[in-house]
């Protein structure tokens, strides 16, 4: 079980197939603390994530500074105004994660939960990472935003919603102009926000009556989170000469719209796990 939470929680951290050059150190060092011998035991597995939770959380802060400290002062609210959007968004996650390891049994599933945890900081710390490496080189980077190949299905659920990937995979992957991207992407946001309108419904459905409220204020803080990003993403990149909603907005809409699905499916698939 402790190997497949190591595997679960690398995987999960990225977005493509990568070499093992590519996987960041601070996964690299979970990986390893979490497969050595001595930290075998659920305190010793809640220890070495609470540390790569640690070391994202440093890296997130740092990435903002730098963010903070690159972009010109009438752009600082908007930077501001996400993070705290994220915040919130954060706290509200974390209430869900509660809520739904509360319904779990055996205590393998508290590496699980502080991976849960840990993995909020951990896609944060990411995104403004690269925000900050794409405005230092003048550009936007595509790399790891193509969908997946396939589709992956958790072991616990019997039918995970793919309305927004199986759109992507169809349409978008063979795409290489950012315009085609973004209007692609566009058209695949609202079909994942589908999916993830029916991944929050089969959570109410499952979770204890009295902790369905929190499914509902993590789903109200996860959409105001999304609506305070096209602002700083604006100030990040520059204007693009098509018409309408910036070809890198509309991506980072799809983004955000796909790692949701993919929380709000985990998540589901650890209700009530023994």
């Amino acid at each position: 079980m402790f190997e497949r939470l190591a595997a679960l929680a690398l995987c999960a951290a990225i977005t493509a197939p990568a070499a093992a050059a590519d996987i960041d150190p601070i996964d690299q060092q979970m990986t390893l603390c979490l497969n050595d011998p001595e930290h075998a035991s659920t305190g010793g597995q809640d220890e070495c994530i609470g540390d790569a939770g640690r070391a994202w959380d440093a890296r997130l802060n740092a990435s903002y500074r730098a963010l903070q400290a690159s972009l010109p002062a009438a752009d600082h609210p908007a930077l501001l105004h996400a993070q705290r959007a994220w915040l919130a968004r954060r706290d509200a996650d974390l209430k869900l994660i509660d809520a739904v390891y509360a319904t779990t049994h055996g205590t393998v599933y508290a590496p699980m939960n502080a991976n849960d945890v840990m993995r909020l900081t951990q896609q944060r710390a990411q995104t403004l990472q690269r925000f900050e490496s794409d405005r230092a080189a003048h550009r936007f980077s595509m790399t790891g935003r193509l969908p997946p190949a396939t589709e992956t299905k958790p072991e616990r659920v019997a039918t995970v919603p793919q309305r927004g990937a199986r759109f992507e995979r169809e349409h978008c992957a063979a795409l290489a102009d950012l315009d085609a991207m973004g209007r692609c992407a566009a058209q695949a946001t609202p079909l994942y926000l589908q999916d993830i309108d029916d991944a929050t419904k089969a959570i109410e459905r499952r979770l204890p009556r009295t902790s369905r409220d929190a499914m509902r204020m993590s789903s109200q803080k996860w959409q105001a989170f999304v609506a305070a990003q096209p602002p700083l993403i604006s100030a990040l990149y520059p204007a693009a000469n098509s018409a309408g909603v910036k070809p890198q907005i509309a991506i980072e809409m799809r983004d955000e719209a796909s790692a949701r699905l993919q929380q709000l499916v985990y998540a589901e698939d650890k209700i009530g796990a023994d």
